[in-house]
């Protein structure tokens, strides 16, 4: 690929009838210090020489037997990849206005009037392949970018599916800690030949407010401050103050436990 300081190793084609003019440009590329150049003098062969060939510039007569330039680029544009440029410098011994706003809407870049100025021929080469080259390095840039947003999003959503397997274990933990403490009570209701009594709490949980309850209910659900906060509109240090009522009412020592009281009176 080349680059603004690599411009010499530029692939050009030249589209021409007339063998003299081929000599001419090819002679006069060489001496500007370009190597890599194809000359079809057929325009019918234009097509496929430029899907062979790459080329990064394109030099085209527009006046020629069998098939004209503009003919030409109507059959090149489908070979530009979307979202590329290829710049075509049309060449031409005469050009209307009406030629040239056709030649410009077919794909044409720029044109350069037949006698040729070869140091106006120069100065316009090097212009499009600076261009061309300019493109192609913001190709690659997008195209890295591109690769490093995929490579993060997939990051991110590994990392999120991770969250959520780790918070359904945690769930399925208090579920199993709500299973086995009713289990117990049962237990001792039956050793001690009397009902089964009321999991304590149940008046303390009567006493919470309906936003402690709320809050009781995501802290079963194994959330954080900061979601309970998104979930119920409210900031993180509401949800801290709410945390710090609902275990005090609820006479145990910790978050977990209060969610683990939640998930036995069937908060979930």
């Amino acid at each position: 690929m080349i680059g603004p300081d690599t411009l010499s190793a530029a692939r050009i084609l030249i589209v021409d009838d007339q063998e003299s003019i081929v000599a001419m440009l090819t002679a006069l590329l060489r001496q500007a210090g370009y190597s890599t150049i194809k000359a079809v003098t057929d325009p019918r062969a234009a097509a496929a020489a430029f899907a062979e060939f790459a080329p990064d510039l394109v030099l085209l007569d527009l006046v020629m037997p069998h098939l004209d330039g503009f003919g030409v680029m109507a059959q090149l544009r489908p070979l530009v990849p979307a979202g590329g440029f290829v710049p075509i410098l049309v060449l031409t011994a005469e050009l209307t206005s009406e030629a040239k706003r056709q030649a410009l809407a077919d794909g044409a870049t720029d044109f350069l009037t037949k006698p040729l100025d070869t140091t106006e021929a120069r100065l316009r080469i090097r212009n499009l392949l600076h261009t061309r080259a300019l493109h192609l390095g913001l190709q690659d840039q997008n195209a890295r970018l591109e690769a490093m947003v995929r490579e993060r999003t997939q990051a991110l959503t590994e990392r999120t599916q991770e969250v959520e397997a780790a918070r359904a274990e945690v769930l399925e933990l208090y579920r199993e800690l709500a299973k086995r403490n009713q289990e117990l009570h049962e237990l001792v209701a039956r050793l001690t030949a009397q009902p089964a009594a009321p999991a304590p709490g149940d008046a303390a949980l009567e006493r919470l407010t309906p936003r402690e309850h709320e809050v009781l209910r995501c802290l079963a659900q194994g959330q954080t401050n900061a979601e309970i906060a998104a979930a119920l509109v409210v900031s993180v240090a509401t949800v801290k103050f709410h945390v710090e009522h609902i275990i005090a009412k609820l006479g145990v020592a910790s978050r977990t436990q209060a969610a683990l009281r939640a998930v036995e009176r069937g908060f979930l």
